[in-house]
Parts: structure tokens; C-alpha cells; sequence
């Protein structure tokens, strides 16, 4: 229920405006999360090798629909890429 934590408040008081979500249950509780996330306006990725679920059958079927309907996946290798890219740019 929007306005039960006091996350979004947290996040933005830091400057965040990138969310990146692992964690288990893909298509329930990580997806919720990260639709949540980008609804808020956070720049959000689900991170595909930091989540998991049940059978890889649902964990992809989430990925595959959360990437054509929502926003981002993207794996950790991809997402340390571009710190390192970002490091080295600034």
C-alpha cells in the first residue's frame, strides 16, 4: 500500500532516482517492487541473474514481460559495466 514506508521518501532525500531489484519471487514480490519503483518515477532494472523464482519457466516469462511492457533487465555484469563506465567518465 503506497505511503506504508517510508522508502520512496528515503531514496529521494539521497538523491537516488535509479532503482535496481533482485531477489526471490520474480514474478510476485521483485516484480511488484519494481513496478512500484517505476510508477514512483525511479529509473528501475530488474536485475535477471539477482532474482529468482519458482521455475526458470515463470522467472523468465517476468523478465521477458516486465522488459516489453515497463522498463528495464539487465544482468549484473551489464549493470557494473556501466558504474565502471560511469566512474571513468567522471
Amino acid at each position: 500500500m503506497q505511503g506504508s514506508s517510508v522508502l520512496e521518501q528515503e531514496l529521494r532525500a539521497r538523491g537516488i532516482t535509479t532503482v535496481w531489484v533482485g531477489g526471490t519471487t520474480t514474478n510476485t514480490c521483485c516484480e511488484c517492487t519494481a513496478r512500484d519503483a517505476m510508477l514512483l518515477d525511479f529509473r528501475t532494472t530488474m536485475v535477471s541473474d539477482a532474482n529468482a523464482d519458482h521455475t526458470e519457466d515463470q522467472h523468465n516469462a517476468t523478465l521477458v514481460a516486465f522488459c516489453s511492457k515497463f522498463s528495464d533487465v539487465a544482468s549484473t555484469g551489464d549493470l557494473i559495466a556501466r558504474l565502471t563506465a560511469v566512474h571513468v567518465r567522471a
